[in-house]
């Protein structure tokens, strides 16, 4: 299971995942199938990626940040920037498709 969090910057409210690595990839995959697909490099490795052109392909400790309902990815960001930008809500509701 992939528990997912509520963030908010100023009244931008988001929730967010934080990726752990390739123990993870199925899951999201299955999950958000709009969201990620996999890919294969020259060596037949998998690997997960965004399917939505622009947005970086997800790194271990990477943030996976959601809109307010936990539906669609709308950016993946590192974790130094995400904690400057983002702080925790005191909601303990843990809503979103990720359960």
């Amino acid at each position: 299971m992939i528990k997912m969090e509520r963030f908010q910057r100023t009244r931008v409210k988001i929730c967010a995942i934080q990726y752990t690595g390739c123990n993870m990839d199925e899951i999201l995959s299955k999950t958000f199938k709009e969201e990620f697909q996999f890919a294969y490099d020259y060596q037949q490795c998998r690997y997960l990626i965004t399917a939505h052109r622009g947005l970086k392909n997800p790194h271990t400790r990477d943030w996976l940040i959601f809109d307010e309902k936990g539906r669609d990815l709308i950016d993946v960001m590192p974790d130094e920037i995400f904690r400057q930008t983002y702080e925790k809500t005191d909601s303990e509701e843990e809503e979103g498709r990720a359960e």
